[in-house]
């Protein structure tokens, strides 16, 4: 079960049982409210709106499919059947487009979700809690017959959480600053480990406006990986980010 896949109730007009927890019974009852006004919520909202972690939202959800009380619509392209939701990964190391690439495309109100991760101190022996923020939106684009759900992935909170994000992703997008061309280097390595496929946004700046076959060079990009000049807010520029990023997954898919 990821983040993005969809929860609904079975019989929506049954109350919760008694004998399930507070937590996992109000996960219930919010399935059972969205399900019988047809809009079914996904893992990552229910997490938002019951002020859950990711990890908690994702058991009560497993409790509730073993009681045969939700359905989850997971992925089956396994089964020969065309994938309607795809995940996507968004990276941008020291750059807010990120975030402002997910409200951009979303059309629901992003959520955000704020876990404490223990992880190793970088300059010390030891290890310390930090607030990690992950932000979610989806949408539909017209004509495309799948759903796209967005989800940012932490470049701090340590590898665990990267890989739990990234698991199940179709592809990623990274925003790089170019001022921040060696973090978002880190980043593309680590998603090249992870055998995600990657489209690179370019935020250039009058102060900061590198060739894209410098930037390419730094990135240490495959010659066929995209890369587009975008700044998230920028309506011709999403428009174009859109075109690349279905066109790539298209080819995943084919």
């Amino acid at each position: 079960m990821l983040e993005h896949h969809l929860v609904r109730a079975v019989a929506p007009q049954t109350p919760a049982p008694a004998h399930l927890s507070p937590t996992t019974g109000g996960v219930y009852e919010l399935c059972r409210d969205t399900t019988l006004t047809s809009r079914p919520v996904t893992v990552m909202e229910i997490a938002h709106r019951r002020q859950l972690p990711r990890g908690v939202a994702k058991l009560a959800v497993t409790e509730l499919r073993e009681e045969n009380l939700v359905v989850v619509e997971e992925d089956r392209t396994s089964e020969g059947r065309t994938a309607t939701h795809v995940k996507v990964v968004v990276a941008s190391p020291g750059v807010p487009q990120g975030e402002e690439l997910v409200d951009a495309f979303s059309d629901i109100e992003p959520v955000r979700v704020v876990e404490t991760m223990l992880v190793e101190r970088d300059t010390e022996p030891g290890s310390e809690q930090v607030e990690v923020a992950v932000v979610y939106g989806r949408c539909t684009p017209p004509g495309v017959g799948m759903d796209l759900h967005l989800i940012t992935l932490p470049t701090h909170g340590g590898q665990l959480l990267r890989r739990d994000v990234t698991r199940g992703a179709a592809g990623a997008i990274v925003c790089v600053g170019p001022d921040r061309v060696d973090e978002a280097a880190d980043i593309v390595a680590w998603l090249d480990t992870q055998q995600v496929p990657l489209l690179v946004t370019v935020h250039a700046t009058p102060e900061h406006d590198a060739p894209l076959t410098l930037m390419r060079q730094r990135l240490g990009l495959d010659p066929t990986t995209p890369m587009v000049p975008c700044k998230a807010t920028d309506d011709p520029s999403m428009l174009t980010l859109l075109q690349h990023l279905l066109a790539a997954f298209t080819r995943k898919r084919h």
